[in-house]
C-alpha cells in the first residue's frame, strides 16, 4: 500500500499530482507483475514479488510511506492463520496490530 502524505493536500491540484504519481509507479514498475488500483488518499499494489518493487519504489518521488499489507477474508480463523503464516520465522518481543 502506497501512502501519499502531502499529495492528498493540494486540493486543486490533488487528481493531477496522484495522475502524475501514478504513472510514475507504472513506469518504475513496468518490467514487475504488478496490479495497481488507487483512490484519493492511497495506492495499491498487488504483486508477488514485492522486495524488488518495494527496492524499485523507494526511488519514486511522492511517496510518503511504503506498507506491506496482506488481502484476508474477514473471519477470525482466516487472520488469525495468515497472522501465523506471516510472523512464524520472525523473532521479536514486542507486536502491534493496527485495523
Amino acid at each position: 500500500m502506497i501512502k501519499y502524505g502531502e499529495l492528498t493536500t493540494k486540493k486543486g491540484n490533488r487528481n493531477l499530482f496522484i495522475k502524475i504519481l501514478y504513472e510514475n509507479i507504472k513506469k518504475v514498475l513496468s518490467n514487475c507483475n504488478v496490479k495497481i488500483h488507487k483512490d484519493r488518499v492511497r495506492m495499491f499494489i498487488e504483486t508477488p514479488d514485492v522486495d524488488l518493487c518495494i527496492k524499485k519504489l523507494s526511488k519514486v518521488f511522492g511517496i510518503h510511506a511504503i506498507v506491506i499489507a496482506y488481502k484476508v477474508e474477514s473471519e477470525k480463523e482466516k487472520i488469525q492463520e495468515c497472522v501465523l503464516d506471516i510472523i512464524k520465522n520472525e523473532e521479536f518481543n514486542t507486536f502491534k496490530v493496527e485495523t
